[in-house]
């Protein structure tokens, strides 16, 4: 069985090997029961969608190697940022992988792993599309045009008529004073 390995932003290496001893050490510091993620695919996502929770649990695993390194918890989660985490979540991946006592379940736990990377990737590029296509500012201005005619008096004057539009208050550029 290999060892998935990650940088933290010190530059300390950080291996990540389940065994059961481990399984059983993160469950008992975080509740959090990593025998479960192939039954339950839902507590890999709740891992992805909680970050604070996810390091807890890198932090679980890697325990002994902190301990003797002198590393705190809080240490640790200082240590975790950008590409890093990103790194650690792909070694975290692995050695959930690597544990699973099943190639058929190695597969398809894989499968999930990938599709859900793949879904994301697609997310953020559809995002980056829809911002360099203006569909996004377009999409504000419309809500923004919806609400303004929302908020304007249905008939008869009212002491909001001499409020400027919402729209044009938020279009103005700062003055100089």
């Amino acid at each position: 069985m290999s060892e998935a390995k990650f940088k933290d932003t010190e530059g300390r290496e950080w291996s990540l090997r389940l065994d059961v001893a481990t399984l059983r050490r993160v469950r008992d510091l975080t509740s959090v029961d990593l025998g479960k993620l192939f039954s339950d695919p839902q507590q890999l996502a709740n891992l992805h969608s909680d970050i604070i929770l996810f390091v807890d649990v890198l932090f679980a695993i890697v325990k002994p190697t902190a301990d003797a390194r002198g590393v705190s918890d809080i240490q640790f989660g200082q240590s975790l940022a950008g590409d890093v985490l990103e790194s650690a979540v792909l070694a975290f991946e692995t050695s959930v992988v690597d544990f699973l006592p099943e190639r058929d379940r190695r597969a398809v736990l894989r499968q999930l792993i990938d599709g859900n990377r793949a879904a994301q990737k697609q997310a953020v590029m559809r995002i980056q599309n829809a911002i360099r296509d203006g569909l996004i500012e377009q999409g504000i201005s419309e809500q923004m045009a919806t609400l303004d005619q929302m908020l304007r008096p249905r008939s008869g004057k009212s002491s909001t008529d001499s409020l400027p539009s919402l729209e044009s208050s938020l279009d103005r550029t700062p003055s100089a004073s």
